[in-house]
Order: C-alpha cells, then sequence, then structure tokens
C-alpha cells in the first residue's frame, strides 16, 4: 500500500472516531442541566418562598440532582429530606424520587443539593426534559395538589408531616438527555 493511500485511510479513520466521539458526547448519555424559576410554600408553616432558583441536571444513570437555597426551620442531617420532582419528557411524564440530600442548616438560607433522585415513574427513550407548568386557575401558586417539586422533612423529628411543594413561577425550561 503506498504512503498516500496509508494516510488517507488513517484520515478517514480519525475523521471517523472523532464523529462518533462528538456524536456520543451529544444525546447518547443524560448530562444536561437547566435552572428554573419555583415558587415554593412550606404546606405545614405557610412560609412563602416566591422566586426560588432551583437548577436540575441529569446524569447518564438517568438519575435527576436538584440544587435550590432553603431556608428550613430545623436543622437537617444528610439523607433525611424525601424529594419527588415532576418533569415532562418528549415519552412522557416522569417522576424522580428518592431520600438524597446535603445537610441543612436550621434558620438560614443554605444551598442544598438534593439527589440524584433515581427514575421512579414514566420511562426515557432520547430527546428533552421539560419543566412542567402548574395546574388549576392559579398556576404559579404551590399546593398540595399543585407542584412540580415536593421536598417532605417528616423524617425530622419534631416536624410531622412537614412539606414544602413548589411549582415553575417563570418559564418552562428544557435539557436535554
Amino acid at each position: 500500500m503506498s504512503k498516500s493511500k496509508i494516510l488517507s485511510l488513517g484520515s478517514v479513520c480519525l475523521a471517523g472516531a472523532v464523529a462518533a466521539t462528538l456524536g456520543l458526547g451529544g444525546n447518547a448519555f443524560a448530562g444536561g442541566s437547566t435552572s428554573a424559576t419555583y415558587n415554593c410554600k412550606d404546606l405545614s408553616l405557610g412560609t412563602d418562598y416566591t422566586g426560588v432558583t432551583g437548577t436540575l441536571s441529569s446524569t447518564a444513570t438517568h438519575k435527576l440532582r436538584f440544587v435550590t437555597q432553603l431556608n428550613m426551620p430545623v436543622a437537617v442531617s444528610a439523607n433525611q429530606l424525601t424529594t419527588t420532582a415532576k418533569l415532562d419528557s418528549t415519552s412522557g411524564p416522569l417522576t424522580y424520587s428518592g431520600t438524597v440530600n446535603d445537610p441543612i442548616a436550621a434558620g438560614s438560607p443554605s444551598t442544598v443539593g438534593l439527589g440524584a433522585l433515581p427514575l421512579t415513574g414514566g420511562s426515557i427513550t432520547s430527546g428533552t426534559l421539560t419543566t412542567p407548568l402548574g395546574t388549576g386557575s392559579t398556576p404559579t401558586v404551590p399546593s398540595a395538589t399543585n407542584w412540580s417539586v415536593s421536598i417532605d422533612v417528616s423524617a425530622v423529628s419534631g416536624i410531622p408531616g412537614h412539606k414544602i411543594a413548589c411549582v415553575l413561577g417563570g418559564p418552562q425550561q428544557s435539557f436535554a438527555y
């Protein structure tokens, strides 16, 4: 084989490898993220948290991470909160739920990582995840039945049945998975 044919074949192989790498780097794994604005309400205490920014991201194993600022009335240890998040996808509605969280100090706003939450409802094919719009006559007002992120802190002693409900307070956001 001549030197020019070897170089030409090498160039084709290199171009194919680069294209395959770039193709896999797109939607072949979950790694998207977005920031959305939520209105949250502590359903037990009646405290409203408006304009809360939550950053959602997905992982290669189809788990969801939600990072936001919360001002909790009591200190919360790691892995005491049950968080459930609902998202829309090109293959239908999805639910993520689990008990994974960073520790939270009492009484002061803390940046809190919730997740990675496993997929517990629906199935993922390919496409995008979208933060769902609220429902009812006041879709931006969270309630026990109108929420897209729910944080249950009943595992924390002294506050039985304590729940925070969050619903989109800003535009829908989408990210690839």
